[in-house]
């Protein structure tokens, strides 16, 4: 089995303008090498933006051994995952630490070929998405728990030859909306990060907002478990950054309503 994610990589392709965007996103400096720029989490030990020409949104993930394969390159649905010794693993970032990434996105075409596949390489099953999570209804998906961030997630469109509405005709459709645009124009691969604030989504959204980050709605969207924002993904080069706070009473309920075998974790 797999053990903890230590690092996210994103492409892009300005990367002076992309450490900007991103330094206003996370409140803290990145630190700067030949070609990268190196974020400190809580949780993950970095996220990285990479500078490439790829037009890929998401370069990969990198995953401790543990007692699971040898260490070697994996790619699955887009993704670059590199398996690594601890002695290999990319180190920590100094400075302050950004806000927690709780989970990693992919999307993908063939949510159970790519539940398989995953599986298959992570050693363990993951959790199908409740339907109540997506308040679009045009969303599947399936988690894998994951040291490091909370799980890797895997979404996939109910109904692909559906078209879905951009956010300002229907807010509730944005995450079907992206997926679809991604999977339309850079094919799969990660499509988002999600991170937990503490101090309230709408704080968060606001005091961006005045900061000049762009959002694709003006107020906290609610689902199952908490609240939600989605920042516009023209300046994060196409990686969707959602902000979240988690009702832990709800979460409870939730979970306390579902079988055994279909609990996760967020």
């Amino acid at each position: 089995m797999l053990g903890e994610a230590t690092r996210v990589e994103i492409a892009v392709h300005n990367l002076d303008g992309a450490a900007r965007a991103w330094e206003t996103l996370l409140g803290v400096t990145g630190a700067r090498s030949a070609g990268r720029v190196r974020f400190a989490t809580i949780g993950l030990r970095s996220i990285d933006l990479v500078e490439t020409r790829s037009a890929e949104g998401g370069v990969g993930i990198e995953l401790l051994a543990g007692a699971g394969p040898a260490p070697q390159t994996y790619r699955l649905n887009g993704v670059r995952v590199s398996v690594v010794r601890e002695s290999e693993a990319s180190s920590a970032a100094g400075g302050a630490f950004a806000p927690r990434p709780y989970v990693i996105d992919v999307g993908v075409r063939d949510l159970d070929a790519a539940a398989a596949a995953w599986a298959a390489l992570l050693g363990r099953e993951g959790t199908r998405m409740h339907p109540d999570m997506d308040i679009s209804g045009e969303l599947a998906g399936c988690h894998f728990a994951t040291g490091g961030v909370y799980s890797i997630g895997l979404m996939a469109l109910r109904h692909p030859a559906r078209r879905m509405p951009p956010p300002r005709e229907d807010a509730d459709k944005i995450g079907a909306w992206l997926l679809q645009r991604q999977l339309e124009t850079r094919g799969e691969g990660i499509s988002c990060i999600g991170f937990q604030v503490a101090t309230g989504v709408a704080a968060t959204l606001r005091d961006l907002s005045e900061q000049g980050v762009r959002f694709l709605h003006d107020e906290p969207q609610r689902y199952l478990v908490g609240e939600n924002a989605y920042v516009d993904p023209a300046s994060t080069n196409e990686c969707v950054v959602i902000y979240a706070t988690h009702d832990a009473e709800a979460y409870v309920r939730w979970q306390a309503s579902l079988p055994d075998h279909r609990r996760e974790r967020r």
